[in-house]
């Protein structure tokens, strides 16, 4: 995803790295917490949040626990999601010879 590592269960991103950054699903009231700590809203592009995932404040590398607990909190919240289904493929549209 985006190009870089991500995280999925049962076809839901939970996690993943976005250029230096780690961000992770949560439901709301969870986000508001991590937002509290530092965290904030996880934009690929600019002035385009993508609801209900957060970046992981702090050096995440260098203390991993918090970080630790956040992608197991994000694995948790995506497992009580439903399952994505394959979508199915349109058949061919057969063009006119002429």
């Amino acid at each position: 995803m985006f190009g870089q590592l991500s995280a999925f269960v049962n076809g839901n991103m939970f996690c993943g790295i976005f250029g230096e950054e780690l961000m992770v699903r949560l439901p709301d009231a969870e986000i508001a917490v991590v937002k509290k700590q530092g965290g904030r809203d996880f934009e690929p592009v600019a002035g385009h949040k993508m609801g209900g995932y957060i970046i992981v404040p702090g050096d995440w590398r260098a203390k991993p626990a918090p970080a630790h607990a956040l992608v197991k909190k994000a694995l948790a919240h995506a497992r009580a999601m439903p399952a994505k289904t394959a979508k199915t493929k349109a058949p061919a549209k057969k063009t006119a010879k002429r």
